[in-house]
């Protein structure tokens, strides 16, 4: 069994994936300790041939799922675990790339502190090729954090320590494995609840400084579409989270900890799509989101969180609205102000 299974969801990436799989089949850990799943999700460019060619160089190392039709990242990392064997998974978007010692640094730290999650900083990236950073910025430090006890995790979830993102992460495969921990199929925006759960079970996680991972800044990624009905998987998939939460024993625990998590991860997010990924802000969107908030965190503005210094007043301006219910012309008014104003 190789230590580190890296998966890697790919759809429509021929100008990117080659970049991507020679950084990390460049590692300084070594391919041979790796299993790299690469999941064609329906690509219907050339990514599956260049994912052929990459299989027959590295037959041992590099498992190849092919999905027919386009199922969505999420569909496509759920084949990727489903089909793992290594200790630790690493999540690799197709159109990013890392330097050539992230995984040896990751698994060390993860393997010397016996963490389940190590997590590192990354750097947004627009450059067409592939490159790395000067080795003289690096710090190699991290922090480790033992979480064991109530009053940590709810310290946890309110910092954000733990990012939504699947990827500049090692994760134990056993710590999603023992506590069903997958995304939802067929979405958008479902690393959301991923990342949350991931601070609601972890144990010990550490974080290192080093930027060792390249966020590649893409024009064409889905989060950036505009005038897409796809933004609206925002609301669908926190409807289906908050209920996870609640089966799960969560919400009880940590209510107002979660409650806060639904105003920044969706109720803000979903106003900064609102008023920056369409031409006009769609009224329609606004009442669904007056709607998922009053009957899902009814209570939020007496949350203490709400009140402290930190949450700012556009913030609370903005909360106030999805309880106003502001007419058509009203709400225009409003969603150009916050435009202005930024969020």
């Amino acid at each position: 069994m190789q230590k580190i299974s890296v998966i890697i969801p790919c759809y429509n990436v021929e100008n990117y994936i080659d970049r991507c799989l020679e950084s990390v089949c460049t590692q300084t850990v070594g391919v041979v300790h790796m299993e790299i799943i690469c999941i064609n999700d329906g690509s219907t460019d050339s990514t599956l041939d260049r994912l052929y060619i990459w299989e027959k160089r590295y037959p041992d190392n590099l498992m190849l799922i092919n999905l027919t039709e386009n199922a969505g990242q999420s569909t496509a990392r759920n084949a990727g675990i489903l089909h793992s064997t290594g200790e630790y998974l690493a999540f690799i978007d197709s159109d990013d790339w890392i330097e050539k010692d992230y995984l040896e640094k990751m698994l060390d730290v993860a393997e010397s502190k016996d963490c389940d999650i190590v997590q590192c900083s990354y750097i947004r990236d627009s450059s067409e090729i592939l490159s790395y950073n000067d080795k003289s910025i690096k710090s190699q430090k991290f922090q480790l954090f033992s979480i064991d006890s109530e009053d940590k995790r709810k310290e946890l979830l309110m910092n954000k320590l733990i990012s939504s993102n699947a990827p500049f992460k090692l994760v134990k495969r056993s710590l999603l494995s023992d506590n069903d921990i997958k995304l939802y199929d067929g979405l958008c925006y479902e690393d959301i609840s991923f990342g949350i759960l991931l601070s609601l079970y972890t144990k010990k996680f550490a974080i290192i400084e080093d930027k060792l991972y390249h966020y590649y800044t893409n024009p064409g990624s889905t989060v950036l579409k505009k005038n897409s009905l796809h933004h609206l998987d925002l609301i669908t998939t926190w409807s289906l989270f908050l209920k996870e939460l609640k089966d799960r024993g969560f919400w009880d625990a940590f209510q107002k900890e979660l409650e806060l998590e639904v105003v920044y991860s969706c109720v803000l997010i979903f106003w900064k799509i609102m008023i920056l990924r369409y031409d006009e802000a769609p009224y329609s969107f606004y009442r669904l989101l007056c709607a998922f908030v009053q009957s899902n965190i009814p209570d939020i503005m007496t949350n203490d969180y709400i009140n402290k210094s930190s949450f700012s007043e556009v913030h609370k301006l903005i909360l106030n609205s999805c309880f106003q219910e502001l007419s058509r012309s009203e709400f225009k008014h409003f969603a150009e102000s916050i435009r202005k104003i930024g969020l």
